[in-house]
């Protein structure tokens, strides 16, 4: 991704609304617009650039994390529920791979072929 920049569109921002495109760096050519509206930050430009281009590999395993919460849906549900006693309980609580990792050993539960961070970015997505 080190090939690409986000920059200010100019003709898609406003006065009051600032818009931003993918672009190539060596080229200047526009690679993504957000389907002609501009994305509203740097920050999501990239997050969706990411997102679009990602390999084979991690699309293939981010389809066998969504697979396993399919299939361990009670083991989820019981992170969710966990999850909103302990934000109830503790405001500063910050959910981490840490705290994931000791929720599938609590469980009992295996990763199987996938880390505690990859579940949670996953998980928070579905």
């Amino acid at each position: 991704m080190s090939k690409v920049s986000v920059v200010l569109s100019e003709a898609l921002s406003s006065s009051y609304d600032k818009r931003y495109v993918v672009v190539d760096k060596e080229s200047g050519k526009v690679l993504d617009d957000a389907q002609g509206y501009g994305f509203k930050s740097v920050k999501s430009a990239y997050a969706c650039y990411g997102y679009k281009n990602r390999s084979p590999e991690k699309k293939k395993k981010e389809r066998d994390i969504q697979n396993w919460i399919r299939s361990h849906k009670k083991f989820c549900d019981d992170l969710a529920d966990g999850l909103f006693y302990e934000i109830k309980d503790d405001p500063d609580f910050k959910l981490d791979s840490k705290y994931i990792e000791a929720c599938f050993k609590d469980a009992g539960v295996a990763m199987d072929g996938f880390t505690a961070a990859e579940f949670l970015r996953v998980w928070k997505r579905s």
